[in-house]
Parts: C-alpha cells; sequence; structure tokens
C-alpha cells in the first residue's frame, strides 16, 4: 500500500521533522502487504468514508471520532495508558448499544493516520531526535522495502476500534451522545473526584433520549462540581418555555410538540419567557417529592428556608441565586447572604440531575433536544 503518497506523508511527516531529515520525504514507505489480504485491505480503504465535524475531543488529549463502513460505523477511540479494567469498561458501556471491538487493521490505519492527522499522534515518546532517527534509519538500507503497518501502528497513540451496526442509537445519534455516554459511564475519562452517583445519574439522563447529549458530556467531564451545577443548569434553561407552554397547550386543547410551538411565538410576537419567573414555574410542575428533597432541605444554602411553609417555586428561585451567585457573584435582585459551602455541591448537582430527570422524562414531545448543539438556536 506504499503507492499512496498522501497517506505516507501523513504517517511519517512528524518523524521526518523530529529526525532533521526532509530528504526521506516520499522515500519512507510502508511494507507491501501480503499478497492473499493485500486487495481486501484496499477494498475496505476505498470503502471507509471520514464523517465531517464528527470527532470529539476527550479529557487528557484523546479524542473519539465514527467513520462509514459499508452498511454502518466503526468507532475509534483513544485509550493510551488505559489499565485492562478501563479498557473493559468502556467495551462494556459501547456493547450496551451493540459495539463490538475489533483489531486495527492496515486499512484503518491509513485511513486514520490521513484523515484524523490532527487526532491520530505518534506517541510523545517516539517524539525525540534519537528515536525519531532510530525510527526511520532503515530506510538508508539498500533493501529497505518499507515499514511493518504492525510496527507502526505500535509507536501511535492506542485506539481501540468498535463495529456500530446501523441499527444501534451510536449511529443515529449525533457525536455528543456518543461521547456523552462515554464519559458518563467509564471513569478513565472523568475527573477522580467525580461522584460515580452523579455519573449515573447523568447518564439516566442522556438515555432518556431527549436532553441535549452536549450539556451532559461537560458536565460529567467538569473538574469541578461548581461547573457541573452549570452544564446541568443549563439543560434546565432550556425548558424555560415548559410550564407557560404545558398551560397554553391545555388552555388551547393543542397536541402538537410544545416546543415547536414555543418557536413558533418566538417568532411570530416575539415571546421570551422572563428566567426568573420561568424557573419558579418550571419547579411548580416538577413533582413535590423531587422537589422537597429532605438531604436539600439540610444543606447550608436552604437554611434560612422553612420548608413547611414554602412552596416549590421559591425552591426553584433559590437555584436561580445560586446560579447567578456563580455567574455574576452575585444575585442582583435578592442580595441577601446564603451560606454556599463547598460542601453543598454534591447534593445540589445530583438535586438539580434529579429534577431534570423528572421533566424530561414526564415531557417527551413538548422538550426533546437530543439532536441540538450548544450552537442550535434557541
Amino acid at each position: 500500500m506504499a503507492d499512496m503518497p498522501d497517506h505516507m506523508v501523513a504517517i511519517f511527516r512528524d518523524l521526518i521533522v523530529e529526525a532533521k531529515r526532509p530528504d526521506l520525504t516520499g522515500k519512507l514507505k510502508t511494507a507491501d502487504l501480503h499478497a492473499d489480504i493485500k486487495q481486501d485491505q484496499i477494498n475496505k480503504l476505498k470503502q471507509l468514508s471520514h464523517i465531517p465535524k464528527d470527532v470529539v475531543e476527550m479529557p487528557g488529549g484523546g479524542f473519539i471520532s465514527r467513520f462509514k463502513y459499508e452498511n454502518g460505523f466503526l468507532l475509534c477511540v483513544q485509550v493510551s495508558g488505559f489499565s485492562r479494567t478501563e479498557l473493559e469498561e468502556v467495551e462494556k458501556c459501547l456493547a450496551e448499544f451493540k459495539a463490538l471491538p475489533e483489531d486495527m487493521d492496515e486499512s484503518t490505519f491509513m485511513f486514520l493516520s490521513l484523515k484524523l492527522q490532527k487526532f491520530y499522534k505518534i506517541k510523545d515518546e517516539f517524539l525525540n531526535f534519537t528515536a525519531a532517527t532510530d525510527n526511520v534509519a532503515m530506510a538508508d538500507l539498500p533493501e529497505y522495502s518499507g515499514h511493518e503497518i504492525a510496527d507502526l501502528i505500535e509507536i501511535f497513540e492506542n485506539i481501540q476500534i468498535y463495529t456500530i451496526p446501523t441499527d444501534s442509537l451510536l449511529a443515529n445519534r449525533n457525536k455528543w451522545f456518543v461521547a456523552a455516554h462515554i464519559t458518563s459511564s467509564c471513569s478513565a475519562f472523568r475527573s477522580k473526584s467525580f461522584p460515580e452517583t452523579t455519573a449515573r445519574k447523568l447518564n439516566s439522563l442522556l438515555l432518556l433520549g431527549n436532553s441535549n447529549p452536549e450539556h451532559i458530556f461537560y458536565a460529567s467531564t467538569s473538574i469541578h462540581l461548581r461547573q457541573c451545577f452549570m452544564e446541568v443548569y443549563r439543560g434546565l434553561e432550556t425548558l424555560f418555555y415548559l410550564p407557560w407552554i404545558d398551560s397554553l397547550k391545555k388552555t388551547l386543547n393543542y397536541t402538537g410538540s410544545g416546543r415547536s410551538l414555543a418557536g413558533d411565538l418566538r417568532k411570530s410576537i416575539g415571546w421570551r419567557q422572563k428566567e426568573s419567573e420561568s424557573i419558579r414555574r418550571l419547579f411548580l410542575i416538577a413533582q413535590k417529592p423531587k422537589v422537597f428533597n429532605a438531604q436539600l432541605k439540610a444543606l447550608p444554602a436552604f437554611g434560612d428556608l422553612n420548608f413547611d411553609e414554602i412552596g416549590a417555586d421559591s425552591i426553584g428561585r433559590r437555584i436561580y441565586k445560586i446560579r447567578n451567585i456563580l455567574v455574576h457573584q452575585e444575585d442582583y435582585d435578592d442580595t441577601s447572604k446564603i451560606d454556599l459551602t463547598q460542601d453543598c455541591w454534591p447534593t445540589l448537582v445530583e438535586y438539580l440531575l434529579e429534577i431534570s430527570i423528572d421533566l424530561y422524562s414526564r415531557y417527551p414531545t413538548d422538550a426533546d433536544f437530543s439532536f441540538d448543539t450548544l450552537d442550535t438556536p434557541a
């Protein structure tokens, strides 16, 4: 497969630079394949197709990406430095959606090295003058007939390949769903201090199928739970139209999508819901046992509220106040101080997730953001 100059340049570029051997450009190549597999690998390479903008950069410098092959997809996941337990965790979470591991073969390596050259890189330990020189020196030998692809695969970052059938959710959802499922299911992609119970709740929210998976990806990869709180809050923020539209639908006996109706109202009359009032109303349509959570009551940040006397809207307003403190350093409409300590965050995040799961599960057609990204217009 050495008669593919673009692939050869992509594979050997960094080694040539590190070894300071520009004279080897065009000479370095991969060894020819055995006759019994060569044609099959050439045919497979022709069938592989890149999906534009489908790469997601993962925590720790890795990435995932899907690409088309025959009637399904292949998924590549960078797993450099993963332990056997961590690899098994990734394999298990992807198997839930029928994705099965397969070996990195010659055609897949050639494809990745060209199409994903910005992400699929040579390991750092080989990117120095000595190591790079050792790897390219064989091209100076008169008997040089190319580098074995198996040897080249070893010096590139570790990638695990999975096959995805067309009936899998991993094939039919956007890239953020795939990434969020992996990060919320596999501890290797999260901060070591990230609570496992929080990760499981994020995955439960994702698997409802109608929340924005990009919010869940960023929530599950947050370094601090304050950041996670804000990402989960953003997922609730997208539902601010819901209590207003729910009431309107009941009045009009309207059976269509609540989100579509809200969009039509914005376009036709410029309707916009007010944030502070909307979150109050949102908590009023959430189920009361979810809203009046005993663990929430015990938090210092809620210590000044009498849960026996207040309504669900007051809880919603307090959540909004906490959001304002994070975004603006204070709440301009409610300047009273609250005791927001570090110990509050695990409970706050999981509480907000419970409210989110409640609302998204009860309004599946009125609140479908499953194919949205953070760039999708409101």
